[in-house]
């Protein structure tokens, strides 16, 4: 049986499709990112981990093309990425703890809601994590 030609634009559309959720190019940044399976798949996590992980990859970018990496756990457990990282941020109460260059179980500087951290890891104002996450410049919000 031979195969019937595809159509070029019907392949675009399927790498597409592929790409959205699986990790199909080297650059990709979801690599630099490690993420646990978070709420409510863990009885331990008070945030959507994957979610967060994945929206965190792409504002990440710039930091992953130079090497850095990133943890987003649930918890302070760190199931997914024990070590240390660049960034990691630790769910607590639907807010994240930002741990720079530490491990989950690290004290956090401060808790932030994941929308300020996407906000400071976006910002052009800032180039590097260090000046993003600077404890005078983070503001907790009430």
């Amino acid at each position: 049986m031979v195969a019937a030609p595809v159509a070029a634009s019907r392949i675009e559309d399927a790498q597409a499709a592929l790409s959205a959720e699986f990790i199909t190019t080297r650059d990709d940044p979801r690599r630099a990112v490690a993420a646990c399976p978070g709420a409510p798949a863990c009885a331990s996590g008070s945030t959507p981990v994957p979610e967060d992980a994945a929206r965190l990859a792409e504002a990440f970018r710039p930091f992953a093309a130079r090497g850095l990496k990133a943890h987003v756990s649930g918890c302070a457990k760190g199931c997914a990425h024990p070590a240390r990282a660049d960034l990691t941020l630790v769910g607590h109460e639907g807010r994240y703890g930002f741990v720079l260059s530490g491990s989950p179980g690290d004290p956090p500087a401060a808790h932030l809601t994941f929308e300020t951290v996407l906000e400071r890891v976006r910002s052009p104002e800032f180039t590097s994590l260090a000046e993003a996450f600077q404890p005078e410049t983070v503001r907790t919000p009430t």
